[in-house]
C-alpha cells in the first residue's frame, strides 16, 4: 500500500535517537509509516513521519557522528520550528546503567527520568562554577517532563505493578528481522565487573578477569525492568567506574548516563527514555546497543499508547502556535540553537568576566533612566555573539533564582537573512519569544492579526504591541537583548519604506524607553564600535568596551587557541614540536580575534599534504589583522587552481554576495550554471559543495544553505578590498543582470496555473501543504518569484524584458506570491517600477509623463523612458498591482486571482488577449460597466488608493419586479431603469440614468419599497423619493453626531423602519463617541408621515447592519456587534414592534457575516455567512433546509444559491480587488451588480461606477481544479 502524506500540522509528537540502531528500533514501531517531507534548505533534518496508535509522530537521528546536548537541541529547535503543532518530545536510546546495592539495574533493563527531590528527572552534571580550589559548583536546573507525560509514566508503573506490562508484546515486532540484530540471545554475556577493576585490552571481556566479577542475584529469564528516577547528562562519555560512582553518590543516586538530554530539557519538553547497554565503565563495549534500543523503543510505545489522541490534547497549544507561527516565521530560540550548532562552542567560564565588570553591575542592580541600556561593543571577531550566549544563559538562571515575575526576550540580527536584518524583525522576535514564554501575552498578537497591521505604519504598531506586552500586569520585570545591532540594515522586501536607514529608526525607538511602562525594561545590545549607535546611545547607557577590556578578551582567545590547536594536531597529526609552533603563532598575532584565529585553522585544516615546514611556511604568510587575512585567503584562491576552476570561485562569490537571501546549493548551481552532475540530484549537491569549499574559508553550509562565514567577511567583499571582484563585465549591474535574466527564464518555464495542483478554488493559503508547493515550485523558482524583478532594476534598460515576461505570466506570477505566503512582494514590486529601471520618478510624476507622451518629444531625453511603449505597459501593471494590493482577502485564495481580474473592468482589459481563453472563468459570461461621474465638490478619488474608501461609499438596491435600479455613491444617488436584452436585465447607457439632487451627508442605504413606487433613503437624515413625482420627502431631520445605517419596508409598503445610533453625550466629560452609543430602531407610518413606535437597542449599528420587518409585522429583527468579555459578536436581535422589548439575540459569530435579513412568504430568513437561518419563530431558530425554495441569487459560504441549488463559488471578497461595496446585489436571471472604484490604466484617471456580471448557472467556478 502507498505511504500517505500528512499535513506538516498533523503531527504532534517528537521522537529523538541519538544513534542510528536507535532510530532503527524507533521505526520498527510505527503502526504506519508516510511519506518523508521533501528536503528544506533552512532545515538538515531528515525526519520519518508516521503513526502510533493516535498519535502522529516525527522521529528524527542526530546527523553522524554529531552527538552531545548542544547536537540533540539543534535537531529538536529545527524539529519544532517545522512542526508547529507539536506537543511533547521524546529522547529515546540506549545509555550507561549505574549499579549499585540499592538498585539492581542489568544489561537490557530501561530508566525513565522521572523527577526525585531536587532534580526534575535530568541533571547535568559537568555544568557549574570552578572554584580556586578546583571543585565544580554546579549551577541551573533543568525541567522536569510535562504533566501529560508524567501521568503516563504513573499508569505505567501502575500497569506494571498489576503485571499489565506490554513491552514483550511491543517486543515481538522485532521477530520478522532476519539477522536477528534486535534479540536479547545476540547481546552477549551480562557481566559487571568491580568498579576499580579496568578493562583489558581488545573489543571484548573475553580476557578480563572473571574473579574480578560482582556476583548478582540470578533474575528470571529475558525479564527487562524498568526503573523510574535521575539520569546524568554531559557533554562526555563516562566511561570509568569509580567517577561513576563517586558522581552517581554526589547526584543522589542517578540511575544512568547519556549525552544528549541536557541539551534539550528547559526548552523541548520531553521525557527521557534510556536503555542500558553497558554499565558506564571500561568494559562499555556495543554489543547490548541493538536490543537495548529495542527495550527502550517498546517502552516509549507503550507510554503513547497511554495518552489520549491529539483530537483531545493541548487544542489551547496547538491554537497558540498557531499565532505565533502567523505573527512571525523566526523564531529567536530556534535561531540561537542554528548560531549555536554552527559556530565553535562557548568556553566554559570564558565571558565569566563580563558579569563583573562594574558596567553591567550598575546595569543590573539600578534602576535610573541611564542604568536601562547596556552596550557592549567591540570590532569584529571579537566573540560578542557568544559573550550574548553567556549572558542569556546568566540572565536566564538569575531570573529562575528571583521571586518576582521577570522575563527574558531576545533577537540576534543576521544580515544575510532579510527577517534577520530589519526593525520589523527585531520587534516581531522580541514580541514572538516574550508571548512564546508568557502564554497571557499570546492574546495581544491574535487581537493585532485579527486586526490587521497597517503597512503604511507598520514599524509603529509593531512598537506599539511590544508596548502592550510590557504594560502587562503578568511582568514585572522584561530584559529585552538584542545581538549584532549594527547588521540591521534594508532587505529589498523593506525598500518601499524609503531609504531612511533602519538602524537609525529602531535607534530612534529607543529613545522614547525613557516613558512608561518602558522603565520596567531593561536592554543589552551589541554591536561593532559605529559612530551612529554611540551618537544615539551615548546618554542613555552603560557602557563595555572589548577594546577597553583586550585582558579578558584576550585570556578567552588564549583559550580558545588552546582549544582549536588541539582539535587541529589531532585531526592532521602534528607532532608536539608543530603543535607549539603553531599555538605560539597565533598567540603573539591573534590581537584577541576569535574570527582570526578560527579562520586560520580552517585555512590549515583545508589543506592536504604538506609537511613540517610547508605547514610553517604557510602559516607566516598569514598576516595579523582580518582584512590583509582576507586578501591573503583572496590569493590563495587564485594560486591553488586552475583559471577555469578559480573562474568558478570567484562567480560563486559573486553570486552569494549579491544575492538578496542565503542560496541553497541547488539554487546556486542553477544561477551560477556550475558544472554539476544534473542528472543525479544528489551528486549535484556533492558537486556544488565541493565547488563553494574551493572558495577558500569565506563561506560556510548551513544544512544546505551557503553563507558567509562572518559579516566582516560579506562586508570585505561589500566595501572593502574583496569589492574588486566586481569589475570590467562582472561589475555588479551585469551580476545582477545574470541572475535576473536567468530567473525570468526559470519562472517562465515553471509558472503557470495552479502551479500546486490544489483541488478546490477556495483553498486558503495557510492551508496550502508547505511540502506540496516545495515539489511543485523547484526552490531556483522559490527565489525568482519575489527577487528576479530586483536584480533587473540594476540595468540600465530591462522595461521590455519585464513587459514581455509579464505579457505572458502577469496572473500566474500574482498567484506564485501568494500561493508563497508573500504578499508584501506587491509593495516592493510596486516601489520597484517606480524608481526602478532607471525611472527615478513619483508615481504620480510618471503619470502625468504618460499622460502627455504622444506631445512631449522631450521625454525622449529621459533615462529609462526611451522605450516609452514599454514604459506605459509597465506603469499600467504597476497599477494593476495595486488593485491586487487593496484586497486583503485574496492573500487567503490564491486561485480566485484568475476570476477577479477577469471581472475588474480595467484589469481584464490589461490581460485581453494576453491570457489563454481556458484560463477565462466559465461561469462569467459578460461583464459591463456603468460609471457614475464624480460630483464637483468630492476630492478627486485618485488621491487616496482605492481599498481605502469606507464600504459604505457603495450602495445598490434593486426593485422587486426588477426593472429599477437604486445606485449610490458617496453623496449621489443614481436612478435607473433595467431593460431586458436576451432574457436579462442590464442597465441602460450612463447618460439615460437619472441623477438625483446630491445628499448633504455620505448616502448609507436606499431601499426601493415593495410596490416600487419610493425609494427610501438614508444619508443622516431619513428621506423618501417619490418615484412618479420625481420629489423628495424628508421623514426625519438630521442629527449631529447620529448615524442612520440601514433603512427597510413593511411588506405592505405602509411603515418604514432606520436602525440609527443615538445621540448621546456623556453628562461628565460632555462628549460619548457614537461607535459607543446605543442604537435606536424608528418605525414610520407612511399614511400620516409620522413615528409609530421608538425604541432602543443594545447592539452596536455599523454601516453593515441590515433591518427588516417579520412578515406579520410583530417582529423587528436586526443585525449589529455585541460584546461579551471584551469580544465583539455578529448578533441578530429580535425585538417586539408593539413594546420594543428585546424577545431573543441570536450569536451568529460561528455562522460567518450577517449578509441580510429578508421576509419571504410568512417566513424572516437571516443569511449568514453559512447559509440562511429561519428566525420567524425566536422559540425554534433552525437553518432552512435545501428544499426551501428561496427568491433570486444570494451568497452562502461565497457560493451562489439560486433558489435552493448552488450555482457556483464566487470569489472571495467580491469587491473585485479595487471595486468596494456595501453588498453585491443578485438581479434575477442571473445578473450580479456590485460597484467601486478603479484606476484606469489609459486615462491614469479614477471612474467611479458599478459592474454587471452575466453569469452561467450551469457552469461551477471551483470545477476543474
Amino acid at each position: 500500500m502507498p505511504k500517505r502524506r500528512l499535513n506538516l500540522g498533523e503531527y504532534t509528537v517528537g521522537w529523538i535517537c541519538a544513534l542510528p540502531i536507535e532510530l532503527a528500533a524507533a521505526t520498527e514501531m510505527l503502526d504506519e509509516e508516510h511519506k518523508s517531507p521533501p528536503p528544506d534548505q533552512s532545515d538538515p533534518n531528515l525526519y520519518t513521519l508516521g503513526r502510533i496508535g493516535d498519535h502522529n509522530v516525527v522521529l528524527v537521528c542526530l546527523s553522524a557522528g554529531q552527538i552531545g546536548g548542544s547536537s540533540a537541541a539543534a535537531v529538536a529547535a529545527r524539529l519544532k520550528s517545522k512542526f508547529k503543532s507539536f506537543q511533547f518530545g521524546l529522547m529515546v536510546g540506549v545509555g550507561g546503567g549505574v549499579p549499585s546495592d540499592k538498585v539492581d539495574i542489568r544489561l537490557g533493563d530501561v530508566v525513565i527520568s522521572h523527577p526525585t527531590g531536587e532534580f526534575g528527572g535530568v541533571v547535568q552534571y559537568d555544568l557549574g562554577k570552578v572554584e580556586k580550589t578546583g571543585q565544580l559548583i554546579r549551577t541551573g536546573s533543568l525541567n522536569a517532563p510535562p504533566q501529560v507525560l508524567l501521568q503516563a509514566v504513573s499508569k505505567l508503573r501502575s500497569n506494571h505493578d498489576r503485571r499489565r506490562s506490554t513491552v514483550s508484546h511491543h517486543l515481538a515486532r522485532f521477530s520478522h528481522v532476519e539477522t536477528g540484530k534486535f534479540d536479547r540471545d545476540q547481546a552477549g554475556l551480562d557481566r559487571l565487573f568491580e568498579s576499580s577493576y579496568d578493562h583489558n585490552q581488545g573489543a571484548t571481556c573475553d580476557d578480563c578477569s572473571i574473579k574480578r566479577l560482582v556476583k548478582r542475584k540470578p533474575r528470571m529469564a529475558n525479564e527487562t525492568v524498568i526503573h523510574y528516577g535521575t539520569i546524568a547528562s554531559g557533554n562526555r562519555v563516562m566511561k570509568d567506574g569509580t567517577t561513576r560512582d563517586k558522581l552517581s553518590t554526589d547526584l543522589k543516586d542517578v540511575l544512568c548516563y547519556e549525552m544528549e538530554a541536557a541539551g534539550l530539557m528547559n526548552f523541548f519538553p520531553c521525557l527521557v527514555i534510556r536503555g542500558i547497554c553497558d554499565y558506564s565503565d571500561s568494559h562499555k563495549n556495543k554489543g547490548w546497543q541493538p536490543f537495548a534500543a529495542a527495550t527502550a523503543a517498546a517502552c516509549a510505545r507503550e507510554i503513547l499508547s497511554l495518552i489520549p489522541g491529539t483530537g483531545t490534547l493541548l487544542e489551547a497549544d496547538r491554537e497558540d502556535g498557531q499565532i505565533l507561527q502567523n505573527w512571525s516565521s523566526k523564531n529567536p530560540e530556534v535561531e540561537k540553537m542554528r548560531i549555536l550548532e554552527h559556530k565553535d562552542p562557548l568556553i566554559e567560564g570564558s565571558c565569566n568576566w563580563v558579569f563583573d565588570d562594574p558596567s553591567f553591575i550598575s546595569w543590573w542592580k539600578n534602576d535610573g533612566d541611564e542604568y536601562r541600556i547596556l552596550w557592549i561593543h567591540g570590532d569584529p571577531g571579537k566573540g560578542k555573539t557568544m559573550m550574548m550566549m553567556a549572558i542569556i544563559d546568566e540572565l536566564s538562571e538569575r531570573i529562575q533564582q528571583t521571586s518576582d515575575r521577570r522575563t527574558i526576550s531576545y533577537f540576534f540580527c543576521q544580515s544575510t537573512v532579510p527577517e534577520l536584518s530589519s526593525t520589523e524583525g527585531i520587534i516581531r522576535g522580541l514580541t514572538y519569544s516574550l508571548a512564546h514564554s508568557n502564554r497571557q501575552l499570546i492574546k495581544i498578537l491574535q487581537t493585532k492579526l485579527k486586526n490587521g497591521i497597517d503597512r503604511e505604519n507598520l514599524l509603529v504598531e509593531l512598537w506599539d504591541t511590544l508596548s502592550a506586552m510590557i504594560k502587562d500586569p503578568s511582568i514585572d520585570r522584561v530584559y529585552l537583548l538584542v545581538d549584532a545591532l549594527d547588521e540591521c540594515r534594508h532587505s529589498p522586501l523593506e525598500k518601499n519604506k524609503g531609504e531612511e536607514d533602519l538602524l537609525e529608526i529602531f535607534l530612534n525607538l529607543l529613545t522614547r524607553i525613557d516613558l512608561s511602562p518602558w522603565r520596567k525594561v531593561k536592554w543589552i545590545l551589541t554591536s561593532r564600535n559605529e559612530p551612529k549607535i554611540s551618537e544615539s546611545l551615548r546618554n542613555l547607557c552603560q557602557d563595555t568596551s572589548l577594546e577597553v577590556n583586550s585582558t579578558n578578551v584576550s585570556k578567552a582567545v588564549d583559550r580558545f587557541i588552546d582549544i582549536k590547536c588541539e582539535q587541529l594536531a589531532c585531526r592532521k597529526n602534528y607532532s608536539s614540536e608543530l603543535l607549539q609552533f603553531v599555538k605560539k603563532y597565533l598567540t603573539d598575532n591573534a590581537g584577541g580575534t576569535f574570527l582570526w584565529v578560527a579562520l586560520i585553522c580552517k585555512e590549515l585544516g583545508r589543506r592536504h599534504g604538506l609537511v613540517t615546514s610547508d605547514i610553517k611556511a604557510l602559516l607566516r604568510t598569514f598576516p595579523r589583522d582580518l582584512v590583509p587575512l582576507y586578501d591573503r585567503m583572496l590569493e590563495l584562491v587564485r594560486e591553488s587552481q586552475n583559471a577555469e576552476r578559480v573562474d568558478i570561485s570567484l562567480r560563486i562569490l559573486r553570486i552569494i554576495k549579491i544575492a538578496y537571501r542565503p542560496l541553497h546549493l541547488d539554487e546556486l548551481a542553477k544561477f551560477a550554471e556550475l558544472p554539476v552532475d544534473a542528472v543525479n540530484p544528489t551528486q549535484g549537491k556533492q558537486d556544488t559543495q565541493t565547488l563553494v569549499e574551493q572558495c577558500g574559508s569565506f563561506l560556510t553550509i548551513r544544512g544546505e544553505t551557503i553563507h558567509f562565514l562572518h559579516q566582516s567577511t560579506r562586508d570585505y567583499f561589500d566595501k572593502g578590498p574583496g569589492s574588486g571582484i566586481f569589475s570590467g563585465r562582472n561589475r555588479e549591474s551585469k551580476i545582477h543582470w545574470w541572475i535576473a535574466t536567468r530567473a525570468l527564464n526559470y519562472m517562465g518555464c515553471s509558472l503557470k496555473r495552479n502551479i500546486c495542483n490544489l483541488k478546490k478554488q477556495e483553498i486558503v493559503q495557510s492551508q496550502v501543504n508547505h511540502a506540496n508547493v516545495t515539489e511543485c515550485i523547484p526552490r531556483h523558482v522559490q527565489y525568482s518569484v519575489p527577487f528576479g524583478f530586483y536584480h533587473l532594476s540594476f540595468h540600465d534598460t530591462p522595461s521590455q524584458v519585464v513587459v514581455n515576461f509579464l505579457q505572458k505570466h502577469f496572473l500566474h506570477w500574482v498567484e506564485a506570491v501568494y500561493v508563497l505566503g508573500k504578499p508584501e512582494i506587491f509593495y516592493s514590486f510596486s516601489f520597484m517600477l517606480d524608481f526602478g529601471f532607471g525611472f527615478g520618478y513619483s508615481r504620480e510624476f510618471m503619470e502625468l509623463l504618460l499622460s502627455i507622451l504622444p506631445v512631449s518629444a522631450r521625454l525622449k531625453r529621459l533615462r529609462g523612458l526611451s522605450k516609452v511603449t514599454s514604459a506605459r505597459k509597465l506603469l499600467h501593471y504597476r497599477l494593476a498591482i495595486d488593485q491586487f494590493v487593496s484586497n486583503r482577502d485574496l492573500h487567503k485564495t490564491p486561485l480566485q486571482i484568475y476570476d477577479l481580474a477577469f471581472m475588474h473592468p480595467a484589469i481584464s482589459g490589461l490581460l485581453e488577449g494576453q491570457v489563454p481563453l481556458d484560463e477565462k472563468p466559465s461561469w462569467l459570461k459578460t461583464t459591463s460597466f456603468l460609471e457614475i461621474p464624480t460630483s464637483k465638490c468630492l476630492r478627486p478619488l485618485s488621491t487616496k488608493p482605492c481599498g481605502e474608501y469606507p464600504i459604505s461609499k457603495f450602495v445598490i438596491s434593486i426593485s422587486s419586479d426588477s426593472k429599477q435600479i437604486a445606485l449610490a455613491m458617496g453623496h449621489d444617488i443614481v436612478l435607473g431603469c433595467m431593460e431586458r436584452r436576451s432574457h436579462h436585465y442590464f442597465p441602460r447607457k450612463p447618460q439615460d440614468l437619472k441623477k438625483l439632487a446630491q445628499r448633504r451627508s455620505m448616502v448609507s442605504d436606499v431601499a426601493f419599497s415593495p410596490d416600487n413606487k419610493k425609494l427610501a433613503v438614508a444619508s443622516g437624515q431619513i428621506e423618501l423619493y417619490e418615484i412618479a413625482r420625481g420629489q423628495f420627502v424628508t421623514i426625519s431631520r438630521h442629527e449631529e453626531g447620529a448615524d442612520c445605517h440601514a433603512v427597510s419596508f413593511s411588506l405592505d409598503s405602509r411603515f418604514l423602519a432606520s436602525y440609527s445610533t443615538r445621540v448621546q453625550v456623556n453628562s461628565s466629560t460632555g462628549d460619548d463617541p457614537p461607535s459607543k452609543a446605543p442604537s435606536v430602531v424608528r418605525v414610520w407610518d407612511l399614511n400620516v408621515n409620522a413615528i409609530s413606535k421608538e425604541f432602543g437597542s443594545s447592539l452596536y449599528s455599523m454601516a453593515d447592519s441590515v433591518i427588516a420587518f417579520s412578515p406579520d409585522r410583530t417582529i423587528m429583527a436586526l443585525s449589529g456587534k455585541s460584546t461579551r468579555q471584551n469580544v465583539t459578536i455578529n448578533t441578530v436581535e429580535l425585538c417586539s414592534i408593539a413594546t420594543g422589548e428585546r424577545i431573543q439575540q441570536l450569536n451568529l459569530s460561528d455562522h460567518g457575516g450577517i449578509e441580510r435579513i429578508l421576509s419571504f412568504r410568512d417566513r424572516l430568513f437571516v443569511f449568514t455567512g453559512e447559509g440562511p437561518i429561519d428566525i420567524t419563530d425566536p422559540g425554534s431558530v433552525i437553518f432552512a433546509p435545501r428544499s426551501t425554495s428561496l427568491p433570486g441569487l444570494y451568497l452562502e459560504r461565497n457560493r451562489l444559491i439560486c433558489g435552493s441549488e448552488p450555482i457556483f463559488m464566487l470569489p472571495t471578497g467580491i469587491g473585485l480587488l479595487g471595486l468596494r461595496e456595501r453588498k453585491p446585489a443578485c438581479v434575477q436571471d442571473n445578473i450580479l451588480v456590485f460597484g467601486g472604484a478603479y484606476e484606469n490604466f489609459n486615462s491614469s484617471r479614477t471612474h467611479r461606477g458599478f459592474v454587471f456580471a452575466e453569469i452561467d448557472p450551469l457552469q461551477d467556478s471551483n470545477s476543474g481544479y
